[in-house]
């Protein structure tokens, strides 16, 4: 199949066969440097799908990549401290990485995942303007995904069963799902409502 169509409706042999080819010992670093991932990555070939845990705010941090040709932009959560008084007691600025990744690569990349959105897993996103993007769901149902932006905006959209794990083991557990949860159904959908309000705020037109 062509890299178009893979991308767009997830086939997971394409991603298993370029991970395959490149190693893991080459993906790894590569995330880490080019998109700013900082949990651990365990190299082998399921990482390509999704196999290792990693945050929204990487996962934002790293679609800022494809977003902003090529610079990647660190995510914050507080853009400022103010007084009671009225005065900026702390303020923060976008601290971004340049030329992480060649301009044409992130461009190709853009239109990739605008297919994914105009013919593939997240059609549901069409009534975003602007849309691209990328759904995910992992064994069992246990996280389904949906990393999206637009020209202006992007967002993260997660679902998972988290629940309180044993005393002897991890603090959380994310138990298997409906076998109806996906990052292209339901995660999708407060994606698609949230962005579209968000783009309302500010005033997002349709791209000419």
């Amino acid at each position: 199949v062509s890299v178009r169509s893979a991308v767009a409706w997830s086939m997971n042999m394409p991603a298993i066969r370029v991970m395959e080819r490149i190693g893991g010992s080459t993906f790894v670093p590569m995330a880490q440097s080019i998109f700013g991932f900082q949990s651990p990555l365990d190299p082998v070939l399921s990482l390509a799908l999704g196999s290792s845990a990693v945050s929204p705010m990487e996962m934002a941090q790293g679609y800022s990549v494809f977003m902003n040709g090529g610079n990647r932009y660190k995510p914050f959560g507080v853009r400022r401290v103010i007084s009671p008084e009225g005065d900026v007691v702390r303020s923060t600025n976008p601290q971004m990485v340049q030329s992480v990744l060649t301009p044409d690569v992130a461009e190709e990349m853009d239109g990739l995942l605008r297919a994914v959105v105009t013919e593939g897993t997240a059609r549901r996103a069409q009534p975003v303007l602007n849309a691209r993007g990328k759904t995910g769901t992992t064994s069992d149902n246990r996280d389904a995904w949906f990393i999206g932006y637009t020209d202006r905006l992007l967002g993260v959209g997660w679902v998972a069963n988290e629940v309180p794990g044993p005393k002897s083991g991890p603090k959380w557990v994310y138990e298997p799902m409906s076998a109806a949860v996906f990052g292209g159904t339901v995660t999708i959908k407060i994606w698609t409502d949230v962005m579209k309000a968000a783009q309302e705020l500010i005033g997002e037109k349709k791209a000419e």
